[in-house]
């Protein structure tokens, strides 16, 4: 079971095409929206709000802290970014125009960098940039994003090369990310090329499928593991936290993991090359 270790280890509406109301912060409350921000897609709030673990009489089950490890990983290497606008629209634009808003806050003493974030609105899409630079320096665009359709549907860049060589962390590739957003329901659909979380790996294309509404949350993410393999991680969760999940690793060593946990996060049954552990009758969801 060495393999599976490396598995722990790892917008309110928009105004399209409706009049502005005479409430200045309502109006920029619409452009805000059209900006991805972390609080929106924090993917790790989909095994808990603040992402801790629960304390527990005993380890929780192997495979749901496989699953919690991997969004927690793609929070901090993949999404990271997004806290950067999370910040800024904190405090109110420094440009309003009918169909555009802009926040420019001047550099900190200790930032060494400026910052700029547009939002644009052209008929029913809303359009956003991030850039930053070094002073003197040209704007480097971090994020693009278009968001349509009252923000319930739309997409954005995330450049981590250009974020790499402006000092923002080390991860480096490109992410695409498209969504579809409703009241109780979000689904992402995760696009990663030349991704490298940590400057010890070798770069990797990959994917990850994440929906939750408010029952239910899923999760299909492949990934390579520490030992040259490649493991492709399915889980399936309640709200209760009870849930399902199969790692499959493929390489030298191929195996088959499938494992459920109850709302306490305990392992209730288990399968592995043909040798069962507890019963399939515990899971509380049937099957992936």
């Amino acid at each position: 079971m060495r393999h599976i270790g490396a598995l722990v280890v790892l917008l309110a509406p928009l105004a399209c095409g409706e009049p502005f109301s005479n409430d200045v912060f309502e109006d920029d409350a619409r452009f805000i929206e059209a900006a991805p921000r972390m609080r929106v897609f924090r993917l790790s709030r989909g095994l808990g709000e603040d992402a801790r673990f629960p304390l527990l009489a005993a380890e929780p089950a192997v495979l749901y802290t496989a699953t919690r490890a991997a969004l927690m990983d793609v929070d901090e290497h993949a999404l990271s970014l997004l806290r950067e606008i999370d910040d800024l629209v904190e405090a109110p634009p420094d440009y309003r125009a009918v169909d555009a808003r802009a926040w420019s806050p001047p550099r900190g003493a200790l930032d060494p960098l400026e910052s700029r974030l547009s939002v644009t609105r052209q008929g029913a899409t809303m359009s956003a940039t991030l850039t930053r630079r070094r002073p003197g320096g040209a704007w480097r665009p971090l994020i693009t994003a278009e968001a349509e359709d009252e923000a319930t549907r739309g997409a954005f860049h995330l450049d981590l090369d250009a974020a790499a060589a402006l000092g923002l962390g080390s991860t480096r590739g490109q992410v695409e990310v498209r969504f579809n957003r409703e009241a109780t329901r979000l689904r992402m659909a995760l696009s990663f090329s030349d991704y490298q979380p940590r400057p010890e790996a070798s770069p990797y294309d990959t994917y990850m499928i994440f929906e939750i509404d408010d029952e239910a949350g899923l999760l299909d993410y492949g990934f390579p593991d520490e030992d040259g393999g490649w493991i492709d991680l399915r889980a399936r969760w309640l709200n209760t936290g009870a849930g399902r999940a199969q790692a499959a690793l493929r390489g030298e060593v191929e195996l088959i993991w499938e494992a459920c946990w109850d709302a306490s996060f305990q392992e209730v049954y288990a399968a592995s090359g043909g040798v069962e552990g507890g019963g399939a009758s515990a899971c509380a969801i049937e099957a992936l």
